[in-house]
């Protein structure tokens, strides 16, 4: 036996209310208002507020489940561009980066790959001891950004304008191709970048970033995690170029294919 719990009245087992008799013909403007009107003389009775009252509940429920996801889907830009206000103080207003601070161009990176390095740079996987730069950020981004604030930065980020970055670093490119042929199978010909591989574009890049970058994975300052492995993939390969004058090379050649 069950008891509606607003109309009191007991239900026997076996029996069916009146809400549940109701005809199941297709939904048309000929069924629809007889079984409304039906629905709506049921509100009068105890048992037809009750079965009302649950069907409501039961709507309310999938409404508030469904609430996040809507209100979700759709980053907001203004919040994201508030949050950035903090970054830009090394990464610059437009994200074009800072060499004096050692902060690199953001604009024109993808933002998987961002996302990727903001949350390696959280859980430990980038700032290692001896990586004085990296950590600094470390902190950063733990105590910036919650997941749905990092969201809306990433989208910001994406809106702004991915120039070219000038070089600063005297190396010749023609000597760097040969050594960017082993980079090209995962960042591409063109270094345009491969998301199903893990590999972030590098022609926007800073030269002075890039090599920074080569010198961390050959010193074990990037890719020294266990579970980072794309970190550990591009470590195996920056220990073929360990070189300094080679990776001036690779990062001219780089610069290059962004002309």
């Amino acid at each position: 036996e069950r008891r509606c719990e607003r109309g009191g009245k007991n239900i026997e087992a076996g029996h069916r209310s009146p809400a549940e008799t109701m005809p199941k013909a297709p939904f048309t403007s000929d069924t629809y208002w007889p079984q409304w009107r039906r629905l709506r003389s049921l509100q009068h009775t105890a048992e037809g507020r009750c079965v009302v009252g649950k069907r409501a509940m039961w709507a309310a429920v999938v409404l508030c489940a469904w609430l996040p996801a809507i209100a979700g889907a759709q980053p907001n830009l203004d919040d994201g561009r508030r949050s950035f206000e903090v970054c830009a103080g090394c990464h610059g207003f437009l994200a074009e980066g800072n060499e004096l601070v050692n902060a690199p161009r953001l604009a024109g990176l993808p933002s998987w790959y961002l996302e990727r390095q903001m949350h390696d740079f959280v859980s430990g996987a980038r700032g290692a001891a001896g990586d004085e730069r990296g950590q600094r950020m470390a902190v950063m981004a733990r105590a910036a950004l919650g997941e749905r604030e990092l969201q809306d930065l990433l989208a910001y980020l994406a809106t702004l304008p991915g120039k070219s970055a000038e070089p600063t670093l005297k190396g010749d490119a023609a000597s760097g191709a040969p050594h960017y042929a082993v980079c090209a199978a995962c960042h591409g010909q063109k270094a345009e970048g491969n998301e199903a591989l893990g590999a972030p574009a590098l022609a926007s890049l800073d030269d002075w970033y890039l090599v920074r970058q080569l010198r961390l994975y050959a010193q074990g300052l990037r890719g020294y995690r266990a579970d980072d492995t794309f970190g550990q993939q591009m470590r195996a390969m920056a220990g073929t170029l360990t070189d300094p004058a080679a990776q001036r090379d690779v990062a001219a050649y780089v610069r290059s294919l962004a002309h």
